[in-house]
């Protein structure tokens, strides 16, 4: 998947694209979720974690995110700094 090898943002903001991305897709939309993004968080060129947002109302945005990135990176910017001071 390109989220994590390449490091790229996914989207899926059809049903057709959740049903390609997600082999639970008919769980998914049971529960409502019609819209998925997929944020890789990398560090050394590599991903170490994905972040996986998916709502209802509305598709997500490249706005959104770079707002998660935006915030997920302060946080991860705070817990790297904690964890090399404590080492």
């Amino acid at each position: 998947m390109h989220v994590i090898a390449r490091g790229e943002v996914f989207f899926a903001s059809t049903p057709q694209s959740m049903a390609a991305a997600f082999a639970d897709y008919d769980l998914l939309s049971s529960l409502g979720l019609e819209f998925a993004m997929n944020v890789p968080i990398r560090q050394n060129g590599k991903t170490c974690i994905t972040l996986n947002l998916l709502r209802e109302a509305e598709e997500f945005t490249p706005y959104d995110g770079c707002e998660v990135l935006r915030v997920f990176g302060q946080w991860f910017s705070k817990l790297n700094s904690n964890q090399n001071q404590t080492t």
